[in-house]
């Protein structure tokens, strides 16, 4: 169950690295506001592995001690992540249409 959630939280990871890598490599060298767009979604994807690597360490240890206390459920780690990406894709949009605003 546990290696399930790690799993899926760095797929996450995974798509919003890609995301970022694909941004890199697609826009031009002196585009400012797209390398800024970029490192927001590699921090975003960096963040998700550091949280699921860190859920992960925390309940394999809880189980080799047979603890059956503490956080199985985590209702502010997701929330957290998804409002970062978030607020990665709506800078993204929102420096996109004030460049196509300038024009």
């Amino acid at each position: 169950m546990i290696s399930l959630i790690l799993q899926s939280w760095l797929r996450f990871a995974i798509y919003v690295g890609t995301i970022a890598t694909t941004l890199l490599n697609f826009i031009p060298p002196k585009d400012e506001r797209g390398l800024f767009c970029a490192a927001l979604f590699t921090f975003a994807a960096l963040l998700s592995i550091v949280y699921s690597a860190s859920i992960f360490v925390y309940r394999a240890l809880h189980l080799r001690r047979r603890r059956a206390e503490g956080m199985y459920y985590d209702k502010y780690g997701p929330t957290i992540l998804c409002a970062i990406l978030l607020g990665a894709l709506v800078t993204n949009l929102v420096l996109r249409l004030t460049e196509m605003a300038e024009g």
